[in-house]
C-alpha cells in the first residue's frame, strides 16, 4: 500500500485549546517573571524556564483543563482543526500569551540595566570578526 498526500474528507477531530491557553494565561498571571527568565553568569546567556509552568498545569490546574479533543473518544493525536467557536480565541490567546512573556522580559531587562530588548539583542549577540580574533589570541 502506497502513502499519498491529498485532500481527503474533513474527517480530522475537531480540537478546542481555549481551556489550556487560558491556564497558561492564569499561572503567567501569578508567576513572577525572574522565575521564567534567568541571566546565566553576566548575562551573555538567557534562560527560559517552562517547567514551572507545565508542572503547574499539570498538578493544580489539571483537573480543571477541558480535554482539547473531549468530543472524540480514543483520539490519541492532537490537530489544528479547531472547532468553529475557538477559532478567534485561539489567535487571541496565543497573542495574549506572546505578549505576557514579552511584558516579563521587558521587566526583567530593565532590572539588568537594558532599555530594551533591542539593546540586549545587541549585548547578546557578537560580531564574528570579535569572536574569530578572540579565538586566534587563544591559540
Amino acid at each position: 500500500m502506497a502513502n499519498r498526500i491529498g485532500f481527503g474528507e474533513r474527517n480530522l477531530a475537531q480540537v478546542n485549546y481555549t481551556s489550556l491557553l487560558n491556564a497558561i494565561l492564569e499561572i503567567l498571571g501569578n508567576t513572577p517573571p525572574s522565575s521564567l527568565y534567568r541571566f546565566c553568569d553576566d548575562g551573555g546567556q538567557l534562560a527560559i524556564d517552562i517547567d514551572e509552568i507545565a508542572y503547574s498545569l499539570a498538578t493544580t490546574q489539571a483537573n480543571m483543563i477541558e480535554n482539547p479533543c473531549s468530543s472524540w473518544k480514543g483520539i490519541r493525536i492532537a490537530t489544528t482543526n479547531l472547532t468553529e467557536s475557538s477559532r478567534d480565541d485561539f489567535a487571541d490567546l496565543i497573542r495574549k500569551i506572546r505578549d505576557r512573556l514579552q511584558e516579563y522580559l521587558g521587566c526583567l531587562l530593565q532590572d539588568h540595566n537594558f532599555s530594551c530588548l533591542a539593546s540586549y539583542l545587541e549585548f547578546l549577540c557578537s560580531n564574528l570578526l570579535d569572536f574569530q580574533i578572540a579565538n586566534n589570541k587563544k591559540q
